[in-house]
């Protein structure tokens, strides 16, 4: 982004200029009520690269205003998840350590009558909002619709102009929501400040200049910008936000959120041994058209451009996940894959056969079976089974034979393909329809292990 870009903004509805930052600063703001997914590990990652390229600020903020669901074993994952995937944050702050500075704002938007008491019910609430839906009108509470019946226990709400707000989002393009069709905002209840109070208090406290969120939140940005225009002269901040709502991460046509991983969990990979390089460029591939697997953080961070990513809903490729792994690893030394799948001994011994085979840590559990254990693999195919059976009966006759004399010895006996001869022989033996070169792996099974599979089939 060149110098221009940081001194002005064109607002492309007014057609005038608006001083916006000098300096860079954005933050990643997760709530610990739970473990981040590949949807909130794509945000953080977006907003960590893009503050690095334009050597700006990466600001971790927890979000714990949820007093009931926010748990420190949340946090504590959610830091470790972030060190694991390389993100390096200047500065973390928690929403419960700022609680002086929401009752500030909240008392100076009370004078200034940017906020109002309410005290309906929930049961009551329900039914002016019924109402209003059987009269065709929005069903969005306002300022002066009380229908309470009492006034004991007031929350406040933040009461939003009657007017359409306006910006140009880096992914989304031009946006317009107008604010008639939202109740106003709840910001304070049951003794707490709301996120969306304080979410906006701290953007304008921390100078924030950049937000990348997903794109499920459009309608609370229109709301957050609305508030922004409010409490902006509040802070020593003249600044705009520049915004960029990125597209939601979907697996098995479900949107991926901590409700719902869609049976697909992240961290269980990452406890196998995923690599946080792996994973990084997995999601920086997820909706846009250049797709470049290998790329390391600095290359990450040097590419990164926000304007190359679509609008449109992505979907996490598993497979795509598998086959990078595997690649990364078969590159690695055999110190260095000895150290990452934590066990020495077995590494040093097969990593010349298997170095292209181990996507996983519980891999290797697999392959001592192979190698070691007097145990037979299921054969999933029926039909192949009686063929399974004449070539374990064959094979039984030349134990002592070399991998090359049973597959001369089994050709001419069976007349079939050498091929296939190979694809069975590697199911009996491994269990598995791919895998390292037969003529290797062979001579490392030992011949009482493959007469034992042999038997057994």
């Amino acid at each position: 982004m060149n110098i221009f870009n940081y001194l002005f903004n064109i607002n492309i509805f007014t057609d005038t200029f608006h001083i916006l930052y000098l300096f860079m600063r954005t933050r990643f703001a997760p709530s610990p009520t739970g473990q981040l997914h590949v949807g909130n590990m794509r945000t953080a990652l977006f907003t960590y690269l893009w503050a690095q390229k334009e050597n700006g600020e990466f600001i971790l903020r927890i979000d714990d205003t949820d007093k009931a669901r926010s748990f420190k074993k949340y946090e504590t994952n959610i830091l470790k998840t972030l060190k694991w995937q390389k993100l390096h944050w200047s500065s973390i702050v928690r929403q419960s350590q700022s609680t002086n500075i929401y009752q500030s704002i909240f008392d100076k938007a009370k004078k200034a009558n940017l906020i109002y008491p309410a005290y309906e019910t929930k049961q009551e609430l329900d039914h002016l909002l019924s109402n209003l839906r059987k009269q065709n009108k929005p069903s969005a509470y306002k300022r002066g619709m009380n229908c309470a019946s009492t006034k004991l226990n007031p929350y406040w709400r933040f009461a939003l102009p009657n007017k359409e707000i306006t910006w140009y989002d880096q992914i989304q393009g031009k946006m317009k929501i107008h604010l008639r069709n939202f109740s106003d905002p709840i910001i304070f209840v049951n003794e707490n400040f709301t996120y969306l109070f304080c979410s906006v208090v701290d953007d304008l406290h921390l100078n924030i200049s950049h937000i990348i969120r997903a794109s499920d939140h459009l309608t609370n940005t229109a709301q957050q910008i609305a508030m922004f225009e409010a409490f902006k002269s509040f802070f020593d901040n003249k600044s705009e936000i520049l915004w960029s709502h990125i597209s939601l991460v979907h697996m098995n046509n479900a949107k991926i959120s901590k409700r719902n991983q869609s049976d697909f969990n992240i961290h269980d990979y990452i406890e196998n041994g995923l690599h946080a390089d792996v994973l990084n460029n997995i999601l920086v591939n997820l909706g846009r058209s250049k797709q470049v697997y290998d790329q390391s953080m600095q290359q990450l961070i040097e590419n990164f451009n926000i304007a190359n990513y679509s609008s449109s809903a992505v979907t996490f490729d598993v497979q795509q996940m598998n086959i990078s792994q595997l690649a990364y690893n078969s590159t690695m030394s055999i110190n260095d894959a000895a150290q990452h799948f934590e066990n020495e001994e077995f590494i040093h011994k097969f990593w010349h056969l298997l170095r292209e085979n181990l996507y996983y840590k519980s891999d290797i559990a697999h392959w001592k079976i192979v190698f070691t254990q007097k145990q037979c693999f299921s054969i999933e195919n029926n039909i192949e089974l009686s063929l399974f059976k004449k070539i374990s009966k064959i094979a039984l006759q030349h134990t002592n034979d070399s991998w090359h004399e049973l597959i001369i010895n089994l050709t001419k006996q069976l007349q079939i393909s050498k091929k296939q001869i190979i694809s069975i022989i590697r199911k009996i033996l491994t269990g598995k329809s791919q895998g390292p070169k037969m003529n290797d792996l062979y001579e490392h099974i030992s011949e009482e292990v493959r007469t034992f599979r042999f038997k057994n089939q």
